[in-house]
């Protein structure tokens, strides 16, 4: 009876060697997977930072743009000036009509500028919804990659517990087999 109970334990206690070194393999996986995790973060910063500096040369690009109207606009202004100053003695139909396409122009490249503003307007905006969404998203699979990694190293670490836990349930009752046998064989012995 007490030889058969020991071969079982045996048979527990290497079952339960085999588990912690199942468990040992699984820890050293989840540090490996814990390394890409911290690459895949660089990756996603590398890639928000990206985002962020197409981003500011979008918006670079749109003040040049609308700093080059208003040159083009002043210019313009200053022509007509200089036009209005050159023939101001010139007749009156002349002065009304190079009036009347002074305007023209003027509220042509207004609508154009206006246009203009508004498209680049829409486009930095549509640009900067796209990279906070972009950003969100990251953000979100990181943290839930983050989550199920540790997540799975808790998971690992309760199971190592618990078999060190039977390993010295095992000793323990390893211990106490063997030390009640030798005080029965002692009274034998005296009797």
């Amino acid at each position: 009876m007490f030889f058969a109970s020991k071969e079982a334990l045996e048979s527990n206690l290497y079952a339960a060697q085999s588990t912690v070194s199942q468990l040992d393999v699984r820890r050293e996986q989840l540090e490996g997977e814990n390394q890409e995790l911290l690459l895949r973060k660089e990756q996603l910063q590398g890639e928000i930072q990206r985002l962020h500096i197409e981003l500011n040369n979008e918006i670079e690009k749109s003040a040049r743009t609308r700093d080059q109207l208003h040159q083009r606009l002043t210019q313009l202004e200053q022509d007509k000036d200089t036009s209005i100053r050159q023939h101001q003695h010139a007749h009156e139909d002349d002065v009304d009509r190079m009036t009347r396409e002074r305007e023209k122009i003027r509220h042509e490249l207004e609508t154009a500028r206006e246009e203009i503003i508004h498209q680049l307007t829409k486009e930095k905006d549509d640009l900067i919804n796209r990279y906070e969404k972009e950003k969100e998203d990251l953000h979100y699979e990181l943290a839930t990659v983050i989550t199920e990694r540790d997540q799975a190293l808790i998971e690992a670490e309760n199971e190592r517990q618990k078999v060190r836990i039977f390993i010295l349930n095992f000793c323990l009752k390893k211990i106490f087999h063997s030390f009640s046998f030798f005080q029965l064989h002692k009274l034998n012995v005296i009797l």
